[in-house]
């Protein structure tokens, strides 16, 4: 194989914005309104759950079946279980399939609302604010749907820090989104970090289109552990020889360390270009990213990453259709809250379809994680 080492320049690419939102709700329940149910038990007409996902820590699990009976299983029993089909957690929203559960359980996208997007995918922020579930809501949830021509996805393994690199066409290889910013707690919980990638290098076959990451470089402005602000003063550092095994880095010691060996790191990086926490898949210590990516005026406004709450807080995890094709957007007009965008979803089991979409996340009295959603099998 000819390898080809090619530096990056920086990209310019729009930031992301991901998950976070007020607190807030009790835990534990959900509701149910309208509709009537099959043979199966789901419903036989389109209806409207009311299901708690407040709890930080646990998952509400629930059978297709009955959206209004939340299993109450732990995460551990969840993975061993057939008993569940779809779960909620804050902002997420996971199934039984993949690397979530033991079944079989898929999504697929099948309205992607694109009405509420710009040609770069940005959200367009008047149609966001001024959609109703009444009108948008219902419109594309009450289409009929070919379900033979979508796509469908089980969940798999998905890093916190992700999308922060694209494709340069015209150079036909990777480069560093330095746009995006993170702001990552350590594997040991107790020191923080504001990390941003500047730049890679790849090893590229352009005769076989395969690339691996080799070189990276960052920065970094730490947190200690014995600080309550962040230091303000910005360190580079750079990760070589990526191609040859996965590189552990602890930010805290400033140090690599052998990933196979010693649980005393903070950032894994692959050659295939994932980059790991030392979180739930690798490491199982208790890292995680800050709401998610953010740009360079969102990071500078954190002086500390000690007044933040658990919930924001974001680890590795399994993943499928609903973060490929998130449900909402976050942070319109700089404004703390999540909006829906109506998107339908269709969900597999076996012989049978459903459909879902996401109405609302908050009650009536405006407690977040308390989603409203509209149900129905096909």
């Amino acid at each position: 194989m000819k390898l080809i080492t090619i530096t990056k320049l920086t990209a310019i690419t729009a930031m992301i914005s991901v998950l976070a939102a007020c607190n807030g709700g009790s835990s534990g329940s959900s509701s149910v309104s309208g509709g009537g149910t099959g043979d199966d038990g789901a419903p036989s007409s389109p209806t409207s759950y009311r299901i708690d996902a407040s709890d930080s820590d646990v998952f509400t699990y629930l059978n297709f079946s009955n959206l209004d009976a939340p299993l109450g299983l732990s995460e551990a029993e969840a993975q061993n279980s057939f008993a569940w089909d779809i779960a909620f957690r804050r902002t997420r929203i996971i199934l039984n399939g993949g690397d979530s559960g033991p079944s079989f359980i898929t999504g697929a996208l099948a309205d992607a609302q694109e009405e509420f997007y710009d040609e770069n995918g940005e959200p367009i922020v008047d149609v966001f604010i001024n959609a109703t579930p009444e009108i948008n809501g219902e419109e594309a949830f009450n289409q009929d749907f070919e379900t033979s021509t979508l796509t469908f996805i089980e969940d798999k393994i998905q890093p916190a820090i992700d999308d922060w690199y694209q494709l340069n066409t015209q150079t036909i290889s990777f480069e560093a989104d330095s746009e995006q910013h993170w702001i990552v707690r350590s594997g040991n919980g107790r020191s923080y970090a504001k990390f941003n990638i500047v730049d890679i290098e790849n090893l590229v076959d352009l005769e076989n289109s395969e690339f691996a990451l080799n070189t990276l470089t960052a920065t970094f402005d730490i947190q200690s552990r014995f600080a309550n602000s962040f230091s303000g003063e910005v360190i580079t550092k750079t990760i070589t020889n990526i191609a040859t095994g996965s590189i552990c880095y602890s930010f805290e010691n400033d140090e690599n360390v052998d990933c196979e060996t010693s649980d005393n790191w903070d950032l894994r990086f692959d050659s295939d270009y994932k980059i790991w926490l030392n979180s739930n898949i690798y490491g199982g210590g208790d890292g995680a990213v800050l709401f998610g990516a953010l740009d360079q005026a969102s990071v500078d406004s954190f002086s500390s990453a000690d007044d933040t709450e658990e919930f924001q807080w974001i680890a590795d995890s399994t993943a499928g259709v609903f973060v490929e094709n998130s449900w909402y957007a976050y942070n319109l007009n700089r404004r703390h809250k999540l909006w829906p965008n109506y998107r339908v979803y269709i969900l597999n089991k076996g012989d049978n379809n459903y459909k879902l979409q996401v109405r609302s996340y908050y009650n009536e009295t405006g407690d977040s994680a308390n989603y409203l959603v509209e149900f129905d099998q096909l």
